[in-house]
């Protein structure tokens, strides 16, 4: 059995334990494993009021040592070295031609830098890095059996967190409590059908939990919370129009073209690592003519590296990097593309994707 089937085999059996946890089933898409609940549990006001969601598709490393943090900023795309003590912060992995391997999310403990990445690719990520520590005192470890990962949010989020010994982070936050972590992530802003189609807010976080805290952790959240699939936080980075990068999108796209640029995860001050001079010319040279867009589409949620064609209907102009059902009808869709076909494109069944406006602005846009 070659190493990435045992990979795949070791993701889909944690997946299936953390179901049995929390009362679910197992199931894989082109994010990776997940957890899924009976359809209709998770009643659409819930998105509001609050839910939790055991999380199957992300993974964690561990890179420690005296030369943890010089070695990181050496392969990076962000600057790891200015990221303040109980901060995380959106990072990217290129190739030597500046496509992205994996994104990330990166945070600095007091036993070494932690890393989330998706976890189809956490092992290739490992043996990756691996290769390029040579004589730095540097350890890099999979941790994804150590740790149990739920997502968090809703207006009863906090009070949850509460009873749990550790607070709401602020946006990009990172706190220890004991020995879990506790990540903040930027509040979304939606409109309520149930509630006269009114503005309201979903506040959400991320905790990471020592495997065997995971059954208590869990008891204490869903007993407040509503339980939610794996796939609804993945709405939630959908919304925020975070790029994530799965397997099928693995080279696929220079940092730009993803929009990494636009929420933070590329510094263009720092030093050194692999691409760096693709991704800088693509950021100092002409007008960029492909980015990331966010759409409603009706159905089911297309999977990651599904084509994406223009108005026209003929050629590809992208693809589908992340996609989530909506807990409110069809899907929302992070797709790239070229700027000058984005409005009417459409996927290859004929389906329309609807732009939606993202959470920051596109350059020019």
């Amino acid at each position: 059995m070659n190493a990435s089937l045992i990979s795949a085999v070791k993701d889909t059996e944690r997946a299936q334990a953390l179901a049995a946890l929390c009362g679910g089933a197992s199931d894989y898409d082109s994010a990776g494993p997940q957890v899924v609940f009976p359809e209709g549990a998770l009643n659409p006001s819930s998105v509001f009021s609050g839910w939790v969601a055991p999380i199957a598709d992300l993974g964690v490393l561990c890179v420690a040592g005296d030369d943890a943090l010089r070695f990181l900023q050496s392969q990076l795309t962000n600057d790891l070295e200015g990221l303040p003590e109980g901060a995380w912060q959106l990072s990217g992995y290129c190739s030597a031609k500046g496509r992205l391997l994996a994104s990330l999310i990166i945070w600095r403990c007091a036993d070494g830098i932690r890393i989330l990445a998706s976890q189809p690719l956490v092992s290739g990520l490992r043996k990756r890095l691996a290769m390029f520590v040579l004589r730095a005192k540097v350890q890099i470890t999979d941790e994804s059996d150590r740790w149990t990962l739920f997502g968090v949010g809703g207006e009863r989020a906090s009070i949850s967190l509460a009873n749990l010994g550790a607070s709401l982070p602020a946006q990009n936050c990172a706190i220890s409590v004991g020995s879990s972590h506790v990540l903040g992530f930027a509040t979304l802003v939606l409109t309520d059908p149930s509630a006269g189609s009114a503005r309201a807010m979903i506040e959400r976080s991320l905790l990471l939990v020592p495997a065997e805290d995971a059954p208590r952790t869990w008891a204490a959240l869903s007993a407040e919370l509503a339980a939610a699939p794996s796939a609804l936080w993945r709405w939630t980075e959908v919304l925020a129009g975070a790029p994530r990068i799965v397997p099928a999108g693995v080279e696929r796209f220079v940092p730009q073209m993803v929009n990494l640029d636009l929420v933070n995860g590329v510094s263009f001050r720092k030093g050194c690592y692999p691409g760096q001079e693709v991704v800088a010319r693509s950021h100092y040279l002409g007008k960029l003519k492909r980015r990331m867009f966010l759409a409603q589409v009706d159905g089911n949620a297309p999977e990651s590296g599904t084509d994406v064609h223009g108005p026209d209907g003929s050629e590809p102009c992208g693809e589908v990097v992340l996609s989530a059902p909506s807990p409110f009808g069809g899907a929302r869709v992070l797709f790239e593309s070229q700027i000058a076909s984005a409005h009417g494109a459409r996927l290859p069944d004929g389906r329309s994707l609807t732009l939606v406006d993202l959470p920051y602005e596109l350059p020019g846009g």
